[in-house]
């Protein structure tokens, strides 16, 4: 095996050190120079494989609002899957503290629990939340994010990726997220938005305080910081890492729009 091709970013850093103890080893054994790059030879390189998106750009957020119907002042959006581990019980009972929440937009399919939960929990908001409880279109996944102030990722018990986050990436929105799993390891610089130890009302709020009130803005715009791990998640990218591992000579092509999984997460 000559690569390995990996969804986990964090395994390139793991290697990186691995390799870096097997190199220090072998120096206190003072093993001959052509033994180490012998052995570096028998191992495979690992290259990190990010999921595939589509290009897109954001349009224009006035025009977006106005598609959507959404109204004046700060708009949080929730989507994908909508279920419990998304953190939406926690994020309602801490905007319900409030005097100035955020419009909660709500939008990608729900389950029963979370439905029924939503429908009661909705004359408690103020303002009222915008639900969206169906299968998001290409069209209208684009207005959203780029409507929308900020993006909540405050999940439970989510340890992969989160194709979410990709998209607020690309559209420059800050996030709330949790701290674990590859969300957290994506947003630990805080670079990405605010990073949250748990799911308390007193802790969202200071999240949504920073996010909102403060308005702080990403450290990156939808045009730079092309080195970012996150910039990787093209079908473009993805082709040229397959190609560059030996897995299939396929035309790379920007305007591709397939392999497109829906950001369930």
């Amino acid at each position: 095996m000559k690569t390995l091709l990996t969804i986990d970013p964090t395994l390139l850093q793991w290697y990186a050190l691995l390799q870096k103890q097997e190199k220090a080893e072998e120096h206190a054994r003072e093993q001959a120079p052509e033994q180490a790059r012998g052995r570096e030879s028998e191992g495979a390189m690992i290259e990190y494989l990010a999921d595939p998106f589509p290009d897109v750009k954001a349009t224009d957020p006035v025009l977006a609002k106005k598609r959507l119907g959404l109204g004046a002042g700060k708009h949080l959006l929730v989507y994908g899957l909508i279920n419990h581990r998304k953190g939406i019980h926690e994020l309602v009972e801490a905007c319900a503290e409030r005097r100035d929440a955020p419009t909660l937009v709500v939008a990608g399919n729900q389950d029963g629990d979370t439905r029924d939960f939503l429908q009661h929990a909705a004359t408690r908001l103020s303002p009222a939340p915008v639900i969206l409880d169906q299968f998001i279109s290409s069209e209208v996944e684009l207005d959203l994010f780029s409507a929308c102030d900020a993006v909540w990722l405050g999940y439970k018990g989510h340890y992969g990726m989160s194709g979410v986050l990709v998209q607020a990436y690309r559209f420059a929105k800050p996030v709330i997220a949790t701290a674990d799993g590859l969300i957290g390891w994506f947003c630990k610089n805080a670079e990405l938005g605010t990073v949250i130890d748990d799911l308390s009302s007193p802790t969202i709020n200071r999240a949504l305080d920073r996010i909102l009130l403060d308005a702080p803005q990403t450290t990156h715009t939808a045009a730079d910081a092309q080195d970012h791990l996150l910039a990787r998640n093209t079908l473009t990218q993805f082709k040229l890492t397959l190609q560059q591992a030996g897995l299939g000579p396929w035309p790379v092509d920007p305007s591709a729009r397939g392999l497109r999984p829906h950001p369930a997460a």
